[in-house]
């Protein structure tokens, strides 16, 4: 094989400095050590020895440089995007790819290539806007659709008008109209009787091949399936089965839609639109804008069929409103209501005979109320003919709903006569999109408890084996009785962490797997962490719980999630009350199960309500109270338990609440649901005699590094300390004699215990089996993946004496 010839450093410049491409290269400390002019036109001369950060602009500097921080401290790559200032002192967005370069197990260099993504933000923004401004078009369409097939004796003679429309308001090159046949044998065959062709496109009005078509017979079985199930055929051309391609592309067509008509509850025909200029996926609120057009062609279809006259009219009219799963009304010049079809009335809770000839201003939030007349004040003088906006309606119990509304003039000869217009309820998108804002809230607070932990958890370990090893000497007893309340003071605060993080652990690990709990013990353990806020609440609890109780089949997390939701919905209910505020929580077991009930004296709930309150998103409260997600997630993880869950209540009476759950059988002791019990007066320990080890001791806490050497040097083992990883590596390359233990901190500045084990595993694979993880903060997910990789074992800090002892006796590899 030929050498190829080295490339000497000189010509790796010029091919750097030639790519587009921004590229850093940075020492530790964020400065360049070298830099191309990319497209951004760094000034490389003047670039060398400065700060990266001078080059970033203001608002990205801070996550940049926790991107850097991350990098240098795991050693793995990482991406980036946010703006950097050009040589013109302009900023434009880069995405960048953040490797780490690495030399003895550290990070000493970090190459930074910046792609300049500032047209594809733009280009992904007015992308959004643009699909936006054609959904809202769309439905806009629909409702001047549904109009002019009210208005006409008969839709043929509008059908055109209406496909040109929709087709514009669809930005698409075709939209036409199919009707169904049979033929002579009976076959169902489809022919296209209308069609609106963009001005660029090739009309397929003519085309043959169109007419008389077999679709079950042309390879599109599937599609009459669909049709006659009511079901609408989308999507790009090149997503679709092969046998429904060939037609589609002899026509150019790139993504199609596909929605049939139905006639009196029978498959009438399709209407559809093909889009010949790209491929595109059509989102969901097009989809339904699109089924209510057809729905109302359907109906002015029959209504075409039906008797003549006034009256039949009228009843036709009515079913094409009634039957749009939007909101349609119509007002008067006075701005009166005269038009609601059913979906208003549910919209606006209250029967139509209710709200007909009522001011619009009665409908509407009053914080809305100014927005509202504005827009009906531009269309009523004049200054515009449709109107878009987005607004609040008050139902007459006080609950206020999120809506879009589209509204139109009405006019008659140039007379107006009022508008008209379409409304659509947006409060459960609002409040999906706030549960998913409230989800990335909660999963930072994990974040920011486990950080916490770690502060805690550390400083607690060493306060706590301090005292233990002080407590082995001989004392006056009143020091003695000093120390152990230090020692019990210590493990509460551990125990205070503990149900901190316990009760965020449920929004970003998985479930364990189903045990035996006490349910009793959730009940107890969920009110010690809600105790301070029903007493300053003044909410008196109390308890009737069976003793004993047989253990049930869940997990202790999800048993928790259950009560803590079924406690707070109780509690929320209360603090309305000026009265006496009181919650019972009762459980006890029968031949069904294990019950769990909780009742308050609180305002109950509405009759009308008490069927949707397991419903997603269903509330009662103020938008900043809650989103009607906690009893529908209660029923949901009941549910998946193989549970039950009930509610009564009356009106000011009070709500009962109860769970019924199966008995588990696999009785009590479930490693993964059950606590060791917490000593009230921990004694001095006594170490059991065993054979001298070496041992590593690896923690980046002077105070734990200090605890642990005093502890293992009084047991007769010879410890060294290292403060962290790539410390505890230099420590082994040099030791005479191998070490029979190393007990490691996982977490840690630099090299981790993680990592430490990776590297040994490689380079001294005898350590393999003499690992232990020592931890304060990683999450239960991490110690199962850590565990199922290294198969080491794990020690929870704040950790007793005794704990370290046993895994030094049992996983101490002895000397020979």
């Amino acid at each position: 094989m030929a050498h190829l010839p080295p490339v000497d450093e000189q010509t790796l410049r010029d091919t750097l400095a030639a790519i587009p491409d921004l590229v850093f290269v940075l020492d530790r400390d964020a400065s360049i050590v070298y830099a191309n002019r990319g497209e951004a036109g760094i000034d490389v001369d003047e670039a060398l020895g400065r700060s990266v950060f001078d080059y970033v602009a203001p608002g990205s500097v801070e996550a940049y440089r926790e991107v850097l921080e991350e990098v240098i401290r795991t050693g793995t790559q990482a991406e980036h995007e946010g703006q950097v200032l050009g040589a013109d002192g302009r900023s434009r967005w880069f995405r960048s790819q953040i490797i780490p370069i690495r030399k003895n197990g550290a990070t000493t260099l970090i190459v930074s290539l910046a792609q300049d993504v500032t047209e594809h933000r733009r280009f992904d923004r007015e992308r959004r806007r643009r699909e936006r401004r054609r959904s809202e078009a769309i439905l806009q369409a629909v409702g001047s659709a549904a109009r002019l097939l009210l208005e006409s004796p008969g839709w043929e003679q509008r059908i055109d008008e209406v496909l040109a429309r929709l087709g514009e308001a669809t930005e698409v090159s075709r939209a036409y109209l199919f009707q169904t046949h049979p033929a002579p044998d009976g076959t169902p065959l489809v022919s296209q009787r209308f069609e609106w062709a963009a001005p660029d496109a090739d009309a397929q009005i003519d085309n043959p091949d169109l007419q008389g078509l077999d679709l079950a017979g042309s390879g599109y079985e599937r599609w009459v399936r669909l049709f006659q199930a009511g079901e609408m055929v989308q999507g790009p051309v090149a997503g679709l089965p092969a046998s429904e391609r060939p037609h589609l592309q002899a026509q150019s067509i790139l993504s199609t839609a596909i929605v049939p008509v139905y006639m009196g509850g029978v498959w009438w025909g399709c209407l559809g639109f093909d889009d010949c200029r790209r491929p595109r996926e059509w989102p969901k609120v097009e989809q339904e804008a699109l089924r209510a057009a057809a729905s109302t062609l359907g109906g002015a279809i029959e209504r075409e069929r039906a008797e003549a006259g006034t009256r039949a009219s009228e009843e036709h009219y009515r079913r094409l409103v009634e039957t749009s799963p939007y909101t349609v009304y119509a007002l008067d010049v006075k701005g009166r209501l005269t038009e609601v079809n059913r979906a208003g009335e549910e919209l606006l809770g209250r029967p139509a005979d209710k709200v007909l000839g009522r001011p619009f201003q009665e409908l509407f939030a009053p914080e809305d109320l100014l927005p509202a007349e504005a827009a009906y004040r531009r269309i009523l003088e004049g200054e515009a003919t449709t109107v878009e906006l987005e607004l609040r309606i008050q139902r007459p119990s006080g609950e206020k709903r999120d809506i879009r509304l589209a509204a139109r003039s009405i006019r008659s000869e140039g007379t107006l006569e009022g508008m008209h217009g379409i409304a659509r309820d947006i409060t459960d998108e609002r409040a999906r999109d706030e549960q998913l804002r409230r989800a990335e809230r909660l999963a930072s607070l994990g974040t920011l408890i486990g950080g916490v932990a770690h502060e805690l958890n550390n400083p607690l370990t060493s306060i706590r084996g301090l005292v233990q090893l002080l407590l082995d000497e001989k004392r006056p007893s009143e020091e003695v009785e000093l120390l152990r309340t230090v020692v019990r003071e210590a493990e509460r605060s551990a125990r205070v962490v503990e149900n901190l993080r316990r009760l965020t652990r449920r929004s970003h690990e998985p479930d364990e797997s189903v045990g035996s709990v006490d349910l009793n013990d959730v009940v107890h353990h969920v009110l010690r962490v809600r105790r301070y806020s029903l007493q300053t609440h003044n909410i008196d609890v109390s308890l009737d719980l069976a003793d004993p109780l047989p253990p049930v089949a869940a997990t202790a997390d999800k048993l928790e999630q259950v009560f803590l939701n079924l406690i707070t919905n109780a509690e929320q209910a209360l603090e309305t009350m000026d009265r006496e505020r009181r919650v019972v929580v009762r459980t006890k077991a029968s031949r069904l199960g294990v019950t769990l009930s909780v009742f308050d004296n609180g305002p109950g709930i509405l009759p009308e309500h008490l069927n949707r309150v397991f419903d997603p998103f269903f509330t009662t409260k103020g938008p900043a109270e809650g989103t009607g997600l906690g009893l529908s997630l209660v029923h949901s993880m009941v549910t998946e338990l193989g549970g039950h869950i009930d509610v009564e209540s009356q009106v000011d009476r009070g709500t009962l609440f109860q769970v019924r759950l199966p008995v588990s059988r696999r009785g009590m002791g479930s490693p993964s649901t059950n606590e060791p019990p917490q000593p009230e007066d921990p004694e001095p320990t006594v170490a059991t005699p065993q054979r001298s080890l070496r041992i590593l001791v690896v923690d980046d806490e002077p105070s734990i590094r200090q605890f642990l050497g005093r502890l293992l040097t009084r047991e007769g083992h010879g410890v060294v300390l290292a403060t962290d990883g790539a410390d505890a590596i230099q420590e082994v390359e040099a030791a005479e004699e191998p070490f029979h233990l190393i007990l490691s901190d996982l977490r840690m500045p630099g090299i981790g215990g993680e990592e430490l084990f990776k590297t040994l595993r490689q380079e001294a694979p005898e350590y393999e089996r003499r690992i232990v993880f020592m931890t304060g903060d990683v999450t239960a997910r991490e110690v199962g993946r850590i565990m199922g990789e290294t198969r080491a074992p794990i020690v929870h800090k704040p950790f007793d004496i005794s704990e370290i002892l046993e895994l030094v006796r049992s996983h101490g590899h002895q000397p020979e």
